[in-house]
């Protein structure tokens, strides 16, 4: 989507909704901290120990598995109001808005 809003000029625009996506996930993320925090302050010699051995995305697999649950329930909502904050759903609906607009009218 984003390569054709380019195409047909509307660059400016798409670089809008990027930067306020971008000014959401920083807002929302904030609140992020604690949960992570939390994780790791629960981690066992054990859980170390898999990831100092494990994968290299060990850490990683670690961190979803024990935070993914409550991230989701926490921030829907937060993410939500972050996005309506900072004007990304305007932005993202008035994109989506003018490429159907585009594509019916070249049919």
């Amino acid at each position: 989507m984003e390569k054709k809003l380019r195409d047909i000029g509307m660059g400016e625009d798409v670089d809008k909704f990027i930067l306020t996506l971008n000014r959401g996930a920083e807002d929302a993320a904030k609140q992020a901290k604690p949960i992570f925090v939390d994780a790791i302050k629960k981690m066992t010699i054990t859980d170390v120990m898999a990831i100092l051995k494990g994968q290299p995305d060990a850490a990683t697999q670690y961190l979803k598995k024990t935070t993914s649950s409550q991230l989701q329930t926490q921030f829907r909502p937060v993410i939500k109001a972050s996005l309506d904050k900072v004007g990304a759903t305007k932005h993202y609906k008035d994109l989506a808005s003018t490429t159907i607009k585009f594509h019916l009218s070249r049919k």
